[in-house]
């Protein structure tokens, strides 16, 4: 809806706005992540890696925001790498919940293609700079 909203304007500094909203999502994503995993208390390695993700995603964002100007490939890798962490964390979910034998009680399936959805969309924004 924001960018539809945003869309609607004509402004010289969309890219920066979506990332703005990127950055937003990166950081719900984080939180989601950290309060997601804590319940089953990180016993697991691999659910630390989502939660180093996205916060490695919301630094980069900021760095974009506050330096629309600069180079940001290392920002692009991340959200690249995120991408392909929202993708393996799709079947982690998915290889849970049928080793649990419940999808509505389990991991949620598609929270996790959310890494690759906001990195689509930050992406988006970057290239606009």
């Amino acid at each position: 809806g924001l960018l539809i909203l945003l869309n609607d304007q004509s402004t010289d500094n969309w890219g920066w706005w979506v990332v703005v909203i990127a950055g937003c999502g990166w950081f719900g994503n984080y939180l989601l992540a950290v309060l997601d995993h804590a319940q089953n208390g990180f016993f697991v390695f691999w659910e630390w890696l989502p939660v180093a993700g996205s916060a490695l995603a919301c630094g980069c964002l900021v760095a974009v925001v506050y330096q629309p100007a600069g180079d940001h490939r290392f920002c692009l890798w991340v959200l690249g790498g995120n991408c392909l962490l929202g993708i393996v964390g799709l079947f982690f979910h998915l290889s849970a919940d049928l080793h649990s034998g419940s999808f509505i009680h389990g991991a949620p399936i598609f929270a996790p293609l959310l890494f690759p959805n906001l990195a689509i969309l930050a992406t988006i924004g970057i290239w606009k700079l």
